[in-house]
């Protein structure tokens, strides 16, 4: 009993639709790279070196692929976005230099990217900001082709490393000031207190500030305690950056508190706000609407929790000092997955019936 040329054939090239399928819908695609970010200060003329570490979290191997651009701040919140202005006077992306444009790595294994920052003895003392974007790509890019996706075939996922650069000399300066102290929701039902404070820097290049939120009782002892920048995020150049922090009472019982804030910014200006509020029975807090007297407190005992606080936060990042930020970018195929598994129960169903058919065809015979 021959089985018809037509039948098998189809057969066969739904099957191997069918498992084409199923693998790029099984498909993960992702990157990871230690640290996101890095900052450094050099004099003009000067050569800075760095590095990053990559991962492949994939199970194929994979070709990172660096690119690098220009990036400035379009928020508040410190999200930003890439310069193509060739003008753009805090661009730094001309001089930044690769050994390799390409790093090959293992499926699951990691890779030291290298990459160094030419100073030209021009330039201007001051901040400068660029990116380095690494893409890892399934298969080795033609360096004669431009880059692109295609259904199963090149996939990619990206991710960037932001460098901070400040060029040393008399003019570079950054200029911090403290602009408001907010509570942003008097009642919490999650039991905790979130605040905005915000900074402005009128300077030319970037600056930090370090600090904290501390919950004072009437009696000016320190109850609870959250740091104001635990990720040591940087305020750019003509930029305004808003730090939102949540204070948790959870485990505070009712009465009247103060919310201290208090810190300094990298040009060793200190700045210093309370605000009022009451706690009821069931942990939410409400912002006193007059004004109320500052507590008075003891510095030791502020310096003695924060201690503690940082003791844990420096814990939690070596415990995670192992692990990747990871972004993956979803290819064609993973973004229309569900339409993708609609088609392929199609496709079972179809060479079920084939099958069943072609059975029924033989026996009949």
């Amino acid at each position: 009993m021959q089985i018809k040329p037509i039948y098998k054939t189809l057969n066969l090239a739904f099957l191997a639709i069918l498992i084409a399928v199923s693998m790029c819908v099984h498909a993960t695609f992702a990157i990871g790279a230690s640290p996101l970010r890095a900052t450094y200060s050099a004099l003009p003329g000067e050569v800075v070196k760095g590095e990053i570490v990559v991962i492949n979290t994939n199970n194929v191997e994979g070709y990172v692929v660096l690119d690098k651009e220009n990036f400035e701040v379009i928020n508040e919140k410190g999200e930003i976005q890439t310069v193509e202005d060739e003008n753009y006077a805090y661009g730094m992306k001309e001089w930044l230099q690769f050994p390799q444009n390409t790093v090959y790595v293992d499926p699951g294994n990691a890779a030291v990217v290298p990459y160094e920052i030419h100073i030209p003895n021009t330039a201007a003392p001051q901040g400068y900001y660029g990116l380095i974007s690494l893409q890892i790509r399934s298969s080795k890019p033609d360096p004669n082709q431009e880059t692109g996706v295609g259904l199963g075939v090149g996939i990619s996922a990206r991710i960037s490393h932001l460098i901070l650069l400040s060029v040393e000399g008399d003019m570079a300066k950054s200029d911090t000031t403290f602009d408001s102290y907010e509570i942003l929701s008097e009642t919490s039902q999650e039991k905790t207190i979130e605040t905005t404070v915000t900074f402005s820097n009128k300077g030319n290049t970037h600056s930090t500030l370090s600090g904290a939120l501390y919950l004072l009782d009437t009696d000016g002892n320190p109850v609870a305690v959250t740091e104001l920048n635990p990720g040591e995020n940087s305020i750019l150049p003509n930029t305004t950056r808003a730090f939102t922090r949540v204070v948790d009472v959870s485990e505070i019982g009712p009465g009247t508190y103060n919310l201290l804030l208090r810190g300094k910014t990298s040009e060793n200006n200190f700045f210093e706000q309370q605000q009022t509020i009451y706690i009821d029975l069931n942990q939410n807090a409400t912002k006193f609407d007059y004004e109320y007297p500052n507590t008075t407190y003891d510095f030791e005992k502020l310096q003695e929790l924060r201690a503690k606080e940082l003791q844990k936060l420096q814990i939690e990042k070596s415990e995670n000092a192992l692990e990747f930020q990871v972004q993956q970018n979803q290819s064609f195929i993973q973004q229309n997955r569900t339409i993708i598994s609609v088609i392929s129960v199609i496709a079972i169903i179809i060479c079920s019936i084939l099958i069943i058919n072609y059975t029924l065809i033989a026996f009949k015979k």
